[in-house]
């Protein structure tokens, strides 16, 4: 894998893994993904490996 792939992997557990935490708290976890998806960018979540 390439270095931009693994960083995209270790990103995308952390978003898992703070989600989970924030599972029970619904305003935060409301407001983390929105975060998550505002920053998000088809580009950036879709980019190849190069």
């Amino acid at each position: 894998m390439s270095e931009n792939t693994d960083a995209i992997e270790a990103l995308k557990s952390l978003i898992f893994s703070t989600a989970q935490e924030l599972w029970d708290d619904k305003e935060a976890l409301g407001k983390f993904l929105g975060v998550v998806r505002a920053a998000a960018s088809p580009r950036w979540l879709t980019r190849s490996s190069r």
